[in-house]
């Protein structure tokens, strides 16, 4: 401290060099850096006073003294900082503290009649941050006590450790501390700045974005510069948000700021150019990982990242088709398109080719194909190929159209021999067309020549179970329809249709064809039997079965004398085609279809 008197008797100057350590209070966030830091000084009262003039004539208690003005205030400090938990929010602390201070007075001073008004001010404030909870102070305090002639209250002494005053400019409440998973995801620009960074509030587990409000690379136009997909433990997308090149990351900060995450989530990174990101305390703590491939998923752990594998794609489901196909050449005898039938979902799988038919037949149909309904025979669907023309429209038009079994194919061609049907009639044979209109009936076992004798069997509803029991025939060595058995759920009967062809026509003296028996569900009693013989057509088997009823967990009993002939719709399961491999097979009937059931057999004594 350092002292002036003026030589104006009615003036005194007096300056005093503070320096102070102060340390933020205990609910005060961590700072980073100050601001600005304000002092002013709170004025308490003066007076005049004797005081010894030296130590020896203070011992000694004699009656010498020498006049001094006794100043005593306050000192108020209040500083505004950066606090560490939040880069852009700005807190503030304050601190009063007492002082007291005497200035030399003239001789001619009295401590009794003279009184001082006393004026203050503060030069040269330095503060210097020490750590994140305490700061040095330093600065010049100018008094100047001006002599006004009256006598002054006694100013009262500090209390040398008074009560701190309320903050007059208090902060609002310092949010709880807020834990972060270790990892943070950091994007810079093409300078290498800080645009935008990725946290992980692991308190509320909620996204913790902040942008600089840079940009991130304009050389590279629109294209997407980083993208952050957030997925759930399935891989189900939740959200996701990217940062255009040529533009800050504040809507990709607005979109994903406070999102909720779970522990077990999925990230996928995408990054335009990987050497621009950092991913802090990866692998391990203390270590910053530079993405080493342009898409990287993680799961998110309570601690922290841990790298993520795609699962190989599942392969894909072998599509079920028949043997056969229909191709239809040009006159080049190149290929125009080709149907195939896909027997899991039952529809058709269509090809069309950059191939013209016949350029010089315009405006003619080079070949016409419609799908009839086996039960009405009304199209269900139909399409052509111009002579003219590719057959995209064709191929358009027909692919993924669903058909059912004994559906028939109208084949109308301009130039029959162009058009072939592979393993047809029999494997490994390829029929050509011979008429310009031809009929094709679609069976679970290929395609066969249209019988126009049979008569449609119904067609499954939702009313029914999934699974339909057919029956063909043997006609001249070929396959035809002959009996259709659904079950329906809703009144619990069987419906049976059957056509006119006779089971085997190649076989005698005649014998068992088929044999159905329906049991309760002990497999002991019969409620029903009926048997096709092979030299007779199905009819009194279809009258003795037809609106029987039936209970689900019933047992059914099948004997074929030829299980290629048999055919089980939906079994085992939902759009596959069962064709047995054993002359006498059990299936108990469950209220979501057939199930396989094996007999309990007694063994003989």
């Amino acid at each position: 401290m350092s002292c002036k008197t003026c030589n104006n008797s009615k003036h005194l100057n007096h300056k005093i060099n503070l320096k102070k350590k102060l340390t933020l209070p205990c609910n005060k966030p961590n700072m980073y850096g100050i601001k600005n830091v304000n002092v002013t000084i709170d004025i308490l009262g003066s007076k005049v006073i004797s005081t010894p003039l030296n130590e020896i004539v203070k011992k000694e208690n004699l009656n010498l003294a020498k006049e001094r003005l006794l100043i005593a205030g306050w000192i108020c400090i209040k500083i505004y900082y950066y606090s560490s938990y939040n880069s852009g929010c700005i807190n503030n602390a304050f601190f009063k503290m007492p002082f007291n201070t005497y200035i030399p007075l003239n001789k001619s001073a009295s401590c009794c009649k003279d009184k001082f008004s006393i004026n203050s001010c503060v030069k040269n404030v330095c503060v210097t941050l020490c750590n994140c909870r305490t700061f040095e102070q330093k600065f010049t305090l100018f008094l100047e006590a001006k002599k006004i002639g009256s006598i002054s209250p006694i100013p009262p002494k500090p209390d040398p450790d008074p009560p701190i005053p309320p903050d007059p400019d208090p902060d609002p409440p310092v949010p709880p501390l807020i834990e972060k998973l270790p990892n943070a995801i950091i994007i810079n620009n093409n300078n290498f700045l800080e645009i935008a960074k990725v946290e992980f509030n692991s308190t509320n587990k909620i996204l913790l974005i902040t942008s600089k409000n840079l940009i991130a690379d304009s050389s590279l136009g629109s294209d997407s510069y980083f993208s952050l997909v957030l997925r759930d433990n399935t891989g189900t997308i939740k959200i996701s948000s990217s940062i255009i090149s040529n533009r800050t990351a504040n809507d990709f900060a607005n979109i994903l700021n406070n999102i909720p995450f779970e522990y077990g989530d999925i990230l996928e990174l995408n990054y335009l150019i990987t050497s621009r990101f950092l991913i802090t305390n990866f692998p391990v703590r203390n270590e910053n990982y530079v993405p080493t491939q342009n898409k990287e998923l993680y799961i998110i752990t309570p601690n922290g990242f841990i790298p993520y594998i795609e699962p190989d794609p599942e392969p894909e489901t072998l599509i079920k088709k028949l043997p056969n196909s229909i191709i239809i050449n040009s006159d080049s005898n190149k290929e125009v398109s080709k149907i195939e039938f896909n027997i899991s979902d039952k529809t058709f799988i269509v090809t069309s080719e950059e191939e013209i038919p016949d350029a010089s037949k315009a405006n003619s149909a080079y070949f016409v194909l419609s799908l009839n309904d086996f039960v009405t025979s009304s199209p269900k669907a139909s399409s052509f190929i111009m002579a003219d023309e590719i057959s995209k429209k064709f191929k358009n038009d027909l692919t993924d159209v669903a058909f059912e079994f004994f559906d028939t194919l109208q084949l109308n061609s301009l130039t029959p021999e162009n058009i072939k049907i592979t393993n047809f009639p029999e494997p490994n044979e390829t029929y050509t067309l011979k008429d310009k209109l031809e009929l094709i009936t679609i069976t679970p076992n290929g395609l066969t020549s249209f019988n126009p004798t049979t008569l449609p069997p119904p067609v499954p509803t939702s009313d029914n179970l999934p699974n339909t029991i057919i029956i063909q025939s043997k006609i001249d060595s070929t396959i035809a329809p002959l009996v259709v058995i659904i079950f329906n759920i809703v009144d619990k009967k069987l419906s049976v249709a059957y056509t006119d062809n006779i089971a085997d026509s190649t076989l005698t003296p005649a014998y068992n064809y088929f044999s159905l028996k329906l049991k309760d569900s002990t497999n002991e009693n019969i409620k029903v039997t009926s048997t096709i013989v092979s030299n007779k057509n199905a009819e009194n088997f279809a009258n003795t079965l037809n609106d029987e009823s039936f209970d689900f967990n019933d047992i059914l009993e099948l004997e074929y004398s030829d299980p290629s002939t048999i055919v089980i719709t939906n079994y085992p399961n939902e759009k596959e085609v069962y064709t047995p491999i054993n002359n006498k097979e059990f299936y108990r009937i469950d209220s979501k279809g057939l199930v396989s059931y094996i007999p309990n057999i007694t063994p003989s004594l």
